[in-house]
């Protein structure tokens, strides 16, 4: 029982992490705890630093202002911000009263998204646009559709209009054929991009899937969204972590308020597109064909529009968020 007590303690002793105030000089100290080898902050101290209220119930914790509001789900890793579908890197908790959540998502997802000065600064100039699949990979597929096809039209337009807003934009490929993973990869460092992003259509065995998702990668050490496992020690994240997850809220977010579509929820995964472009990339799933009604919208002009103005209107936010 003694060395029960012991290890709880060391579990769950709270340390203080001390991080300069948004937009102050002074310090705010943020307690923080250990819960199965990972560093989690109190919910409360979240909040305090950013100027925002906390409140909690047994189900749920949320941190707020007038502008914005995390939701947080105990013991789940699927929360919202503003209403948009997110998914924490690790499920926040409810202990003794207080509500915590991983210092990783408080460093790379929640600082991100309330404070443009967290994000590394670098040039925008260059976006690579990479339509998913072609030539003998025709990718997902519907009585009416492929993914092979519909990726290059979304690209094209999302082109279109990335040019006009004075952006120079390159495709991995212009027409029906095959590219691997690296050679995407390769254009997008070759070229020096600034921005990558990858797009998809979707496909389930349950036709009654639909919706949209965004993906990017997982910081370093940090679990894939369909993996209750962390990666520690064996993946790395990137520079761009913080920038990775702000632009993918950017584009998810407009492709769902747009379009209407279901919100499936901003994601992370380690795609070889993500992990190997020298870049902050993301990976758009908009659609799934397997889904008669969706299959339906994917192949209308006015639908398409709608995705291609989403995606550029996230990627022109993103930037305004550097400057």
């Amino acid at each position: 029982m003694k060395l029960l007590n012991k290890l709880l303690l060391i579990c769950f002793l709270a340390v203080l992490l001390p991080l300069p105030s948004p937009g102050s000089s002074t310090k705010t100290k943020i307690r923080s705890t250990l819960s199965s080898g990972h560093t989690y902050v109190y919910l409360q101290d979240v909040a305090n630093y950013y100027g925002f209220c906390f409140s909690t119930t047994k189900e749920r914790g949320t941190i707020s202002n007038k502008y914005s509001r995390f939701v947080f789900n105990y013991d789940s890793r699927r929360g919202t911000f503003n209403g948009v579908q997110i998914n924490y890197l690790y499920a926040p908790f409810l202990r003794g009263g207080q509500g915590f959540i991983s210092e990783q998502d408080f460093r790379c997802l929640i600082d991100p998204l309330l404070r443009n000065k967290a994000l590394y600064r670098h040039k925008m100039r260059l976006v690579v646009l990479d339509p998913g699949h072609g030539g003998n990979d025709k990718g997902a597929s519907s009585w009416l559709y492929r993914e092979k096809d519909l990726s290059l039209q979304l690209a094209k337009k999302i082109r279109t209009l990335l040019q006009k807003k004075g952006y120079t934009v390159l495709l991995t490929r212009e027409s029906d054929f095959f590219i691997s993973l690296e050679g995407r990869c390769a254009v997008a460092n070759r070229k020096g991009a600034d921005l990558f992003v990858s797009i998809h259509c979707n496909a389930a065995y349950d036709r009654s899937i639909n919706g949209i998702e965004t993906f990017t990668m997982p910081p370093a050490g940090a679990p894939s969204t369909a993996s209750a496992k962390s990666d520690a020690g064996k993946a790395l994240g990137n520079k761009y972590d913080k920038n990775n997850f702000r632009l993918a809220y950017e584009i998810h977010k407009s492709l769902v308020l747009k379009t209407g579509a279901t919100d499936r929820g901003l994601k992370h995964a380690r795609f070889y597109v993500l992990k190997n472009t020298s870049c902050p990339s993301v990976l758009v799933e908009a659609g799934f064909l397997s889904n008669s009604t969706e299959e339906r919208s994917l192949g209308r002009k006015e639908y398409q529009d709608m995705i291609a103005q989403s995606i550029a209107d996230g990627i022109v936010r993103y930037d305004k968020a550097l400057k």
